[in-house]
């Protein structure tokens, strides 16, 4: 399970492809507070193969840009990690 939180905490972004609902896939973005600590989360779902990417126009790298300035908005620097 550590490892799991600490490749979230690196990458800034977790995705599930049809781990639970065949189909149906998700990605997760950390939101930290100002203390560097997980306050809360971002998430979408979506049809398998639409979710699934990572590249700059993908749906999960506009959600982690959007949990980045939410994290920011509470006091996050980067000098946590």
């Amino acid at each position: 399970m550590q490892e799991l939180i600490d490749q979230v905490r690196r990458d800034r972004l977790a995705i599930s492809r049809g781990d639970y609902l065949p189909g149906l896939s998700a990605v997760a973005a950390p939101v930290f507070d100002h203390q560097g600590r997980l306050v809360a989360s971002t998430a979408v779902l979506g049809r398998s193969g639409t979710m699934d990417g990572v590249g700059p126009d993908s749906p999960a790298a506009a959600l982690r840009q959007a949990s980045e300035e939410i994290s920011h908005k509470l006091g996050y620097s980067a000098t946590f990690d």
